[in-house]
């Protein structure tokens, strides 16, 4: 962590954990001081360092004391999403990260993803709206994306478990609060963009700055898949040193139907991806859901996924929950 001012007496305490709730703090546990909607963590120092916490990470609020070392930096919440993929193992540099975003159909397409990475052998979580797919089974969170000191324990819990693959959510407050800054995401996915959680961003142009940044940050060997009918999608390509696939009902995206028919028992499509056409039948009604489809299509072909493999998935998934 850069720029860390240093406040008590140096020794080597070892951190068990780390938390920014103070009544989850134990003995040896970093207590991190953030500045939440409702409350501030650092009117809960005295009691974190009440229940044992062995250090305090905070941004210069916090009070004169000899107890425990108090570590100050500008922004707590950005060192702490640092430490906190250092404290478990940095799990997603050895994994397959998907990270979708925009206003609506992140769910859908997670739930699309999912189903065609596991229908074709791959071991995949999940993590979003409906909670956290474990090999177990599902994990309520209460966050479409956690704070990161949580996100970063549930990644280092697949990698454990044999899982490499994650497809996740990836709200714009995660984006802005830092909680995803250190997951080494190697597909990300931009579904649209419409006014909402402007009460948060202020504007659209700043709701659409909060979403770009998942982009800028993925690196030239990465890849993002943009959803070419929504008026972003171009500053997004354009913006990035990503490869960029796009899809879309506009014939000019990499991936788009060549032919569909949207009936009330289903969608029957064909899609082209450059010289490659790809039949898809699958339960999932209208226009709105041939387009997740599309998005996860995409993401699939550029994990490895074969167009058969894909089909097939497609025809067997069930309507997605909720």
């Amino acid at each position: 962590v850069k720029n860390i001012h240093f406040k008590g007496i140096p020794d080597n305490r070892e951190i068990s954990a780390i938390t920014y709730d103070s009544r989850k703090v134990k003995p040896g546990t970093l207590f991190v001081a953030i500045a939440g909607e409702n409350s501030d963590g650092h009117e809960f120092i005295p009691q974190a360092i009440e229940n044992g916490a062995a250090a305090i990470l905070s941004n210069g609020r916090s009070p004169k004391t000899t107890v425990v070392p108090i570590l100050q930096v500008k922004d707590p919440r950005l060192a702490m999403s640092h430490i906190s993929a250092q404290f478990y193992g940095n799990p997603s540099a050895e994994m397959n990260i998907v990270g979708i975003t925009g206003t609506n159909g992140k769910t859908s397409i997670t739930h699309i993803l999912y189903h065609i990475l596991q229908t074709s052998g791959a071991a995949c979580g999940t993590l979003g709206t409906l909670g956290f797919q474990t090999p177990t089974g599902m994990v309520s969170t209460g966050f479409t994306t956690p704070e990161s000191v949580e996100l970063q324990q549930m990644l280092q819990t697949l990698q454990l478990a044999g899982v490499d693959n994650l497809v996740m959510e990836i709200s714009s407050h995660a984006l802005d609060q830092h909680r995803v800054d250190n997951v080494e995401v190697d597909i990300a996915i931009f579904s649209n963009l419409t006014p909402e959680h402007l009460d948060f961003h202020g504007d659209m142009e700043n709701y659409f700055k909060a979403k770009l940044q998942l982009f800028q940050t993925l690196a030239v060997d990465k890849t993002a898949v943009i959803n070419f009918d929504d008026p972003y999608a171009q500053r997004i390509c354009s913006s990035i040193s990503a490869q960029c696939i796009t899809y879309g009902m506009n014939k000019k995206a990499d991936l788009h139907p060549v032919q569909a028919e949207f009936t009330i028992n289903g969608t029957k499509a064909q899609l082209q991806f450059r010289e490659h056409i790809i039949s898809i039948d699958s339960l999932l009604l209208g226009e709105y859901n041939l387009s997740n489809i599309m998005a996860g299509v995409a993401a699939a072909l550029s994990m490895g996924v074969s167009m058969s493999q894909i089909e097939n998935a497609v025809k067997n998934m069930s309507p997605i929950p909720g």
